[in-house]
């Protein structure tokens, strides 16, 4: 049997977001509802994410009814950017001798891919108890995890830092959340991302917020920031899909007629042979 019939191509350019390549992004999923601060040894903080040092980064949920709660907790209070949950890291503590410093770190889901162009996002906010501002926060795009011994300055250089030289001392205060955003053409192979301050406290430029409230003998020595809605996208495009090709025919143009090869129904009957679907797909 010969079916005719008129093909009718429609192509439609589309232009779609990747999927977000950083696990439990906005830090809503816990091990355990937080408390308080976080003391756990083993670098675990949240599920996909972890320390990468000796430094014990902070989670906080709208779950908790303790100190790690939102909006108010023990760092001062902050709503979310988005969902219920964020975290908190140490970037510059005052008057040590050697500099401290907490990072955070995730597996993303997938290797980025050699040439492709990712969005690296998230947002970042001084907690209103830190008695100090500081200019400068930065990523590492890498191919391995890190787990260094020490709490100090991160010994691998950053991706990229965003630094504001512009600040205004007599302003300075905790803000509302900040947009971190950076294009970043993949070298191939990086699965981690860890964000905190990559500089000594020598390039650090600091401010004292003498409006500080701060109680906590840590956070009154210290730059404290929460981070929320973490994001690794590839916005480049994807190569386009081959065309299909109808059977018997290398080329197929709108509004034209073709006659359909392989397209087959049961004897006597309507009902289409599961091998024309495959033409019909096309």
């Amino acid at each position: 049997m010969k079916v005719w019939g008129t093909l009718i191509l429609s192509v439609t350019s589309v232009v779609c977001w990747s999927q977000n390549l950083v696990p439990n992004a906005g830090f809503e999923q816990f091990y355990k509802c937080p408390g308080s601060y976080n003391y756990a040894t083993n670098g675990k903080l949240a599920p996909g994410w972890f320390s990468p040092s000796a430094g014990t980064p902070d989670l906080f949920n709208r779950c908790s009814i303790g100190a790690a709660g939102v909006p108010e907790n023990w760092a001062g209070r902050s709503n979310t950017y988005a969902g219920v949950g964020y975290a908190g890291i140490y970037m510059f503590i005052a008057g040590r001798e050697n500099p401290y410093r907490e990072y955070l770190q995730a597996e993303l889901l997938e290797p980025l891919k050699k040439g492709e162009t990712y969005l690296v996002e998230f947002y970042f906010r001084l907690s209103s108890n830190s008695k100090y501002s500081i200019d400068r926060i930065g990523f590492l795009l890498s191919d391995s995890a890190y787990r260094i011994q020490g709490d100090g300055v991160f010994p691998k250089k950053s991706t990229f830092e965003k630094i504001n030289y512009s600040f205004n001392s007599n302003r300075v205060t905790a803000s509302n959340w900040v947009r971190f955003a950076y294009s970043h053409i993949a070298i191939g192979g990086e699965k981690y991302l860890t964000i905190g301050n990559f500089s000594d406290d020598h390039d650090t430029r600091r401010y004292l917020i003498a409006s500080s409230q701060s109680t906590e003998p840590m956070l009154s020595r210290a730059a404290y920031f929460f981070i929320d809605e973490v994001k690794v996208i590839q916005t480049s495009p994807p190569p386009a899909p081959a065309p299909p090709i109808l059977s018997g025919y290398t080329e197929v143009n709108p509004d034209n007629d073709y006659v359909l090869k392989n397209v087959q129904f049961k004897f006597n009957e309507y009902v289409l042979l599961e091998e024309s679907f495959s033409e019909l797909d096309k």
